[in-house]
C-alpha cells in the first residue's frame, strides 16, 4: 500500500534469511524519510518465522495527515549479527478526496467550449482534461454514468474508463427535448472519491420551423 484514508499502525513486510542460523529477530525504525528515526528508534522486534510485523510506536503516537512515513528493516540472525538495513517506500494518510474545476467537466466534442444542446439520440461525449486532480496521492481511475438530468435516472454506466478524459456513450436511445448529464467520478489513489458533473444538454432531434414572414 502506498496510500490510505487511516493509519492507526504500521507494519512491515521483509525478506531476510540465513542458511546457518537463521533470523531470530529484526531491528525496525520509523520515520519521514528512508532509515529516519524521527517516529520510532530501532527497536527488536521478533519475528517467531513471520515475515511480516507491527511497528511497536510509542505511545501516544499520531501520524498526520499527508506525511509519507517509512519503517527500514535490518535482519538479525542467531549469532546476533546484523544485515544492512533496507526501508519500505512508504505510506501517506491521504484522506481528502480529489478536486474538481467544475467548469472543464464539458459536454460535447470541442476542444475548449462547452455544449448545450445535441441533435443526436443515440451518442453523447462528455470530457474532463485538467478539471480533476489530487495532490497528495494522485487519480487511480475514473469512473462515468450518463443520467436524465432531471430525474437522476441512469441511462448507460457506470463504466471505468481508466486514466481517460474523454468518454462517448454509444448505442442510446435519447428522446427529443429529453435533458441529460455526465457524472465523472475521479477516484484517488488512496479510494476516496468525488463526483463532478456536466451542466448538461438538451436532445434537440427537429429542425427549424419555417414561417410565411421573412
Amino acid at each position: 500500500l502506498d496510500f490510505v484514508t487511516s493509519l492507526e499502525e504500521l507494519r512491515v513486510g521483509f525478506a531476510a534469511w540465513d542458511e546457518e542460523s537463521g533470523i531470530k529477530h529484526v531491528m525496525v525504525a520509523a520515520g519521514t524519510a528512508p532509515g529516519s528515526t524521527s517516529v520510532l528508534d530501532w527497536t527488536d522486534v521478533e519475528v517467531n518465522g513471520r515475515r511480516h510485523v507491527r511497528v511497536p510506536l510509542p505511545e501516544g503516537t499520531s501520524l498526520a495527515r499527508h506525511v509519507r512515513y517509512y519503517v527500514a528493516v535490518s535482519g538479525v540472525n542467531g549469532a546476533g549479527l546484523l544485515a544492512l538495513w533496507s526501508s519500505s517506500d512508504g505510506i501517506m494518510i491521504d484522506d481528502t478526496e480529489p478536486v474538481c474545476v467544475e467548469y472543464r467537466v464539458r459536454d460535447g466534442t470541442h476542444r475548449l467550449l462547452d455544449s448545450d444542446f445535441t441533435s443526436l439520440s443515440t451518442e453523447v461525449t462528455a470530457q474532463w482534461r485538467s478539471a480533476m486532480f489530487d495532490l497528495e496521492s494522485l487519480i487511480s481511475h475514473f469512473r462515468v454514468t450518463l443520467e436524465d438530468a432531471e430525474s437522476g435516472l441512469v441511462l448507460a454506466g457506470p463504466m471505468d474508463v481508466g486514466k481517460a478524459t474523454k468518454v462517448t456513450f454509444k448505442e442510446l436511445s435519447l428522446g427529443h427535448t429529453q435533458r441529460i448529464r455526465t457524472v465523472v467520478t475521479a477516484v484517488n489513489r488512496a479510494g476516496t472519491e468525488r463526483d463532478c458533473a456536466t451542466d448538461g444538454m438538451l436532445v434537440d432531434l427537429t429542425g427549424p420551423v419555417p414561417t410565411d414572414h421573412p
